[in-house]
């Protein structure tokens, strides 16, 4: 599990986001007194740990996108393997970023 960060690739993310975001949204309200919780964190005190409701895989393009454009340091998203076998986006996603981990294990007898 890694992800490989690229600022120019998560620039390029961002305009494509921008892009996506203006024809899908009307707005996207964001709660400033916590973002600047957020960038207030001191690293000294643990690591911090953001858990989107995953109700659509928009929640955490929404989440890096806001990130970015406040300043703060995009996170590390934890994303399904699934996205492994998409051309480019699994490149495009970890260069961002995202980690790939495996949703079920079961157990074979």
């Amino acid at each position: 599990m890694f992800s490989d960060y690229s600022m120019n690739s998560i620039r390029m993310f961002a305009w494509f986001l921008t892009k996506l975001f203006k024809s899908i949204y009307e707005r996207v309200v964001v709660d400033k007194d916590a973002i600047a919780k957020i960038k207030a964190h001191d690293e000294n005190q643990g690591p911090l740990i953001i858990i989107p409701t995953h109700r659509s895989y928009i929640d955490f393009l929404i989440m890096s996108y806001v990130f970015f454009g406040y300043g703060v340091k995009c996170p590390h998203i934890a994303a399904a393997e699934d996205f492994l076998g998409m051309a480019f986006v699994h490149i495009l996603l970890r260069k961002s970023g995202a980690f790939f981990i495996k949703r079920n294990q079961k157990k074979y007898k």
